[in-house]
């Protein structure tokens, strides 16, 4: 028997990571994540919906308005993530006449573009919303200008755009987060005393120290995939020798004093001066394949130290409190030394190599020293990037060689870059990314300067240059810590939200772990290929390391915000491309595809032998075998519909019925998509709207008022039939959409009181006549296929079906929904419970059937009318929230016998 996973409520074993902030690697072993084993503590935690927010109808048709304009939406908050096209300054949809002034002043012209998108985005004002901070040129001669969003004068902490100029001044793209209507008591109820100490005493309650306030908290509104909500930010730091640094970031409810939300970011220490350019040679570590090396040092005081201003890096002697140094130009061979030789070496080259491929000068673009400290106490086999001193840590290695790597001081470098440009989150989706641009640039710097390794793949060749990351740490009993050839390899995923994805809290919510998805997609960028990802088919014809490191280092640097998730840097990947090569965008595309991270474009259904579309269970407008979350206006006769894979409108207020007819959901071709049905009870009138030929066809003479449709495949032909069942007579009449030939003609099966739930209970692809009783909970079924009637007892007073294959066993469920409390019961013929007051949903919620993820199995789907809310369990476990997306006049098309229940 299978269970259904619970999700609200459920105590997950999380196990607490104490992280440096942008380390190389999560401090548990590689595979420990993913064994019960090696837990070493657990938090109690409930996860947490995704919130899925559609624009509303005047978005959609204000982007109607703006012709050649490429629209892709941010499902989390309704708004676009990206607008790319020409003319963006000529549309005026709203704004306060904010002057565009065509190239000579940047940061208002970005505030100009925005006023005039007004509409699209819904803003109010965006001379009061945002904030310019910062407009970066490129090699293009390109201007980039970042706007912060603000409420009251408040920062709001997720909402940040940016938008893009050509050469002549003129915005093509759009792109970033916004977070529409925000509506906040901007007046606290707490002090920031009281704050600062709540977050203390959280640091105290995991056994750290508690800390010192770092800098000026600030009061802002937190909207981080969350309501937006009034806090205090702040960041509390300590020094503690056995657990490492703390750099703790912290937003504390300003209301309630809840901890909202608090990561690891860690800050700390400080940089001599060099006077002189001095010869200094000395060996590689033995990773690196130990050869001897000369790198330009400083020769002052009767010492050789490791530093080099044109360079613009240090290497740092951190036990000893002093830059590394040596009385003779020659250095020891010894591991200590062999590491600060590594640093220095590797240093120099990755300064080179910014400055040469990237026309960067340094980590902030303006020549700062990078300081790496090496043999630092307080921790073993971990490297790290510390934002506040703007240095970079190794610890000595012990299980495994010295850390000071080419690759892996490219990652930590990296780290810097990326807090200097686009300022990724350390912390989920956007921590993931962090650390995959570091392992991408890491590699890529490999490339330019090591031999090619590539030709020993799986295994290893010290220092020489491929897709694995750390191999040259010469770990005892791994290759290297990940691959980006196979991240499955070390139990990463390779497939967005596939298999190994994390999704627990520790690891800042699994950066090391999670950031397996870009590391692939940028290998299979580079390299091409054919073949099967996680059960991803593709075919990628490849666009070469050379290309790769140039779109990648634009994406980053030009289309990154510190909120960007797996579906935003997809649409930053495609923008370099564009801006690039024209060509190279099919490869990218397809690259992303391969990962499970999808763009506008439907991605090809998969393989599945789900019947659930055909059986009238399952509303899929665009046949990629997910349901769709469909709405009819009982006023007018409108449709809307939101694709539930795609996150786009289907349709927005398509009309096609009116008040008297009643949608019934179904696939009537047999073309593997559902078609738009209306009935009219009166008349018996049926019309069918044919989706992918746009024909329509109407029956007329078929019904009553007395019947109600129960549409179902009852031959197995994979055509949903038009069924009636007549409450009066308890007769049931089927008619073929195929052959137009009776099934059934007033065959007699029910009792009064009966209400029909037709479904495939016993598997053989055709559906049942079955029939529930609310008052006993008594439900009987008549098998198409042998004549056979079976009894059960399942349900009772207030519960109501929702006939579905909750189990994905191919067979339908006696599913029922309490429509006081919100509880599911759900009763497999086959395996007996598959959940017993489960609860999802409420009073005011109305249960839904269907497939929303394209798994073959029915998910838990309530919408709630009065608040325009939609809420999703799949059977995986994920939970999401749709909002924005209905009203008190539209009701779900869902399998029509609930509507008895309405």
């Amino acid at each position: 028997m299978k269970h259904y996973p619970t999700i609200m409520g459920i105590a997950v074993g999380l196990w607490v990571l104490v992280l440096p902030g942008w380390a190389f690697r999560a401090d548990d072993a590689p595979c420990s994540k993913h064994a019960a084993a090696a837990v070493s503590s657990t938090v109690a935690t409930a996860m947490k919906p995704e919130v899925v927010r559609a624009p509303n109808a005047d978005q959609v048709s204000a982007v109607n308005a703006l012709p050649n304009i490429a629209v892709q939406w941010d499902t989390k908050t309704g708004a676009p993530a990206s607008l790319r096209g020409a003319g963006l300054a000529e549309w005026k949809m709203g704004g306060k006449g904010v002057v565009f002034s065509g190239g000579r002043d940047y940061a208002q012209d970005a505030v100009a573009v925005l006023e005039r998108l007004s509409a699209v985005y819904r803003i109010n004002n965006a001379a009061h919303e945002f904030a310019v901070y910062r407009v970066d040129t490129d090699d293009l001669g390109f201007h980039h200008a970042r706007l912060r969003q603000t409420t009251g004068g408040l920062r709001v902490i997720g909402g940040e755009l940016i938008v893009h100029f050509d050469r002549s001044g003129q915005p093509y793209q759009v792109n970033g987060r916004y977070i529409p209507d925000v509506v906040v008591n901007t007046v606290p109820a707490i002090d920031l005393a009281t704050a600062v100490v709540v977050a203390q005493r959280d640091l105290a309650a995991m056994d750290k120290p508690s800390g010192n306030v770092l800098g000026t908290p600030e009061l802002v509104i937190y909207a981080r995939d969350d309501t937006p909500t009034l806090a205090y930010a702040m960041t509390l730091v300590y020094a503690d020798t056995q657990g490492g640094a703390g750099c703790w970031r912290y937003w504390i409810d300003a209301q309630n004093g809840a901890v909202i939300n608090r990561f690891n970011d860690i800050r700390k220490a400080r940089v001599p001066a060099a006077t002189s350019d001095t010869p200094i040679s000395g060996s590689l570590n033995t990773g690196e394949g130990g050869t001897s090396v000369t790198v330009e040092g400083d020769f002052s005081s009767g010492f050789y130290w490791l530093r080099y201003t044109a360079l613009h890096w240090e290497i740092y002697d951190y036990p000893n409190s002093r830059t590394a140094r040596n009385n003779s130009a020659s250095w020891l061979t010894t591991i200590s030394s062999r590491s600060e030789i590594s640093a220095a070496y590797n240093f120099k080259l990755i300064q080179t190599y910014y400055y040469n491929v990237h026309n960067r000068n340094s980590y902030d673009n303006s020549g700062a020293r990078a300081t790496a400290n090496v043999h630092v106490s307080g921790g073993t086999d971990n490297a790290y990037w510390d934002p506040d001193t703007q240095q970079f840590y190794f610890y000595p290695g012990s299980s495994w060689g010295e850390l000071t790597v080419l690759d892996v001081c490219g990652h930590e470098f990296t780290h810097a870059v990326t807090e200097n440009t686009a300022d990724l989150i350390y912390q989920n989706e956007s921590g993931a990314l962090n650390e995959s641009f570091s392992d991408i640039f890491g590699t890529l710097i490999e490339f330019d300067y090591q031999p090619d390794g590539r030709s020993v793949y799986p295994e290893r060749t010290a220092g020489q240059a491929d897709w694995l990351i750390g191999e040259d740490c010469t770990y005892p009993d791994v290759v290297a810590l990940r691959d980006m050839c196979n991240p499955q390899r070390y139990n990463d995923p390779s497939k967005y939200r596939g298999t190994y994805w994390y999704y627990g809290g520790g690891d800042n919510g699994g950066v090391h772990y999670n950031c397996g998805v870009q590391n692939h997609m940028t290998y299979l960028l580079a390299e091409g290929g054919n073949g099967v990802n996680d059960g991803i088919a593709y075919d990628i014809t490849g666009i070469g390391i050379t290309n790769v490191r140039q779109v990648a280092y634009r994406a980053l640097t030009m289309y990154c915000v510190p909120s960007t998730d797996y579906r935003a840097v997809r649409i930053a990947w495609l923008s370099a491309a564009q801006d690039l090569n024209l060509a190279w965008t099919t490869s990218v595309q397809a690259a992303w595809s391969a990962v499970g991270v999808y763009g506008i474009t439907p991605p090809t259904p998969p393989t599945s032998t789900s019947n659930l579309c055909a059986l009238g269970l399952n509303n899929d407008y665009d046949g990629d075998q997910c349901g769709d979350f469909t709405l009819y206006d009982t006023r007018y006769g409108d449709w809307h519909i939101w694709s539930s894979r795609n996150q786009n409108l289907l349709a927005n207020g398509a009309n096609f019925g009116s008040s008297n007819y009643l949608p019934v959901p179904g696939d009537y071709n047999g073309c593997g998509k559902s078609d738009a049905l209306i009935y009219w009870p009166r008349e018996g009138w049926w019309s069918v709207f044919y989706l992918e030929n746009g024909m329509i066809e109407t029956t007329t003479g078929f019904g009553g008022d007395a019947f109600i449709p129960v549409p179902g495949d009852y031959n197995g032909d994979r055509f949903t039939d038009f069924a009636l069942y007549d409450t009066n007579n308890r007769t049931w009449y089927v008619l073929s959409a195929r052959d137009r030939t009776w099934l059934v003609y007033g065959g007699i099966f029910g009792a009064p009181g009966f209400f029909p739930v037709p479904g495939d209970y016993d598997g053989d692809g055709r559906s049942d006549y079955a029939l529930y009783l609310e008052a006993t909970g008594d439900w009987y079924v008549f098998y198409a296929q042998n004549g056979r009637i079976d009894h059960f007892n399942v349900g009772g007073p207030r519960q109501v079906p929702v006939p579905g294959d909750y189990d994905g066993d191919g067979v339908s469920d006696f599913a029922l929904y309490d429509y006081w409390y919100g509880d599911w019961n759900i009763y497999s013929p086959v395996a007996g419970w598959v959940m017993n007051k489960y609860r999802w949903g409420g009073s005011s919620c109305i249960p839904v059937s269907g497939d929303f993820d394209g798994d073959g199995v029915s998910d838990l789907v309530v919408y709630d009318r009065d608040q325009a809310e939609w809420f999703i369990h799949y059977y995986n476990g994920v939970a999401r929230r749709l909002t924005n997306f209905g009203g008190t006049y539209m009701v779900p098309v869902v399998y029509w016998p609930l509507y008895g229940y309405m």
